[in-house]
């Protein structure tokens, strides 16, 4: 969360961002003695706009061996963005097969893809898509041979 006050002309502005999730905020103000009533507001993220990582694919991950992945929605400010539209991952470089669940449906604030497995060594990177918002690729990775 993030909460800051700004200063607009004569006027001070409080400012809050929630971390991905709606928040009831109770505000009250004081000024010289004379408080204001309570005041409940709720906060939300805007509409999705880009996919972001909050678990990237491993650094070395083992050929035919399943690894998971999380990523979530990010508003225009970065926040979380609640939705439940489907995520799809894919092979962006690097040659092999991806199987496991390579769709998933994200679930309110996150997107978990628990069962990813690539099948081939060597550098690889993942491409995740959603529809109207623009692809995300992993960080370079190696797959390296099982044992």
């Amino acid at each position: 969360s993030d909460l800051r006050v700004e200063r607009v002309g004569t006027t001070n502005r409080f400012v809050f961002r929630p971390a991905g999730v709606p928040t009831v905020m109770m505000l009250r103000a004081d000024a010289g003695g004379v408080a204001s009533n309570d005041v409940s507001v709720v906060v939300n993220a805007g509409p999705p706009v880009a996919l972001k990582f909050e678990v990237p694919p491993p650094s070395a991950p083992l050929s035919g061996v399943p690894f998971a992945v999380t990523l979530s929605m990010a508003d225009a400010d970065g926040f979380q963005a609640f939705s439940e539209a489907p995520v799809t991952a894919s092979i962006a470089s690097g040659s092999g097969t991806l199987s496991g669940t390579t769709t998933v449906a994200q679930s309110g604030y996150w997107t978990v893809f628990s069962n990813l497995i690539i099948k081939g060594t060597g550098p690889h990177t993942l491409r995740f898509w959603t529809p109207g918002l623009p692809y995300l690729v992993s960080p370079p990775f190696t797959v390296r041979a099982a044992p």
